[in-house]
């Protein structure tokens, strides 16, 4: 329709790149890898409670046990930070290649460790275990991301004909941004009232966890489909810039 087509060339001329593929396509990885991380941030705090249970909370058999939910949410974050913070420095290193795509892929794919051990794991140290290939995966990513997308861009520069500093700023970076908070804000809103209906549900049917298995199990499937995105959203970072605008216009 004439109106959906003004709005689509009005949002095009607003942020140029969106024409470009994968511009749009590593917005699109970025929100799926944050969306399943917030999922495993937002509900460890009730799944320890919940399903592992105060009393089963001790980090290896005969080590001491941890007062509460909270201690071992805090367990799970510091793994979390120092697995992030290790992989973030092979990753800023790593990334001086061209092989951003192998990169990537590794990096996300770690990730799926992180929602898939509370589908599977029912011990408290298997699971902080987990969360350091977990954060290894984030801290990697997210270490790659910014010279990922400076690559990127200087691409799209290349299709579009146009020349300028693309580590500036400016109005793709803010889609960026966008596409890191927007699963932080609207996630919350909906997830938290399926995990209650689930949960109802599933203790109607004798499982009483069927609600976390279905939400983390729904992380793992979003931080999977990042993974395999990320295949052709790094195409045009493992070329010159020149030749990635040829590739993908």
């Amino acid at each position: 329709e004439p109106r959906s087509r003004w709005r689509c060339a009005a949002l095009t001329a607003a942020f140029p790149s969106l024409s470009y593929r994968p511009y749009t396509m590593f917005l699109t990885v970025t929100f799926l890898q944050n969306a399943g991380q917030t999922l495993v941030t937002l509900y460890a705090l009730y799944f320890f409670h919940d399903v592992l249970g105060d009393d089963n909370l001790v980090l290896w058999p005969g080590g001491p046990r941890l007062h509460s939910a909270a201690a071992a949410t805090g367990a799970l974050q510091v793994a979390t930070q120092f697995g992030g913070v290790i992989a973030s420095g092979v990753s800023w290193k790593w990334s001086q290649s061209p092989n951003h795509r192998t990169q990537a892929m590794f990096w996300l794919t770690l990730t799926i460790a992180g929602p898939l051990a509370f589908v599977f794991a029912r011990s408290l140290g298997l699971i902080v275990g987990f969360a350091l290939i977990y954060g290894a995966g984030i801290g990697g990513f997210m270490a790659l991301s910014y010279p990922l997308m400076v690559n990127i861009l200087r691409a799209a520069q290349a299709v579009r004909g146009t020349t300028g500093s693309v580590e500036a700023g400016g109005t793709e970076w803010s889609l960026w941004i966008v596409s890191v908070l927007a699963p932080k804000a609207v996630l919350p809103a909906w997830c938290g009232a399926a995990l209650d209906a689930l949960q109802e549900t599933g203790k109607r049917h004798g499982d009483s966890n069927l609600g976390y298995q279905v939400l983390y199990g729904f992380g793992a499937l979003l931080m999977a489909a990042g993974a395999v995105l990320a295949l052709r959203l790094t195409h045009a970072a493992d070329l010159p810039a020149d030749d990635a605008g040829k590739e993908d216009a």
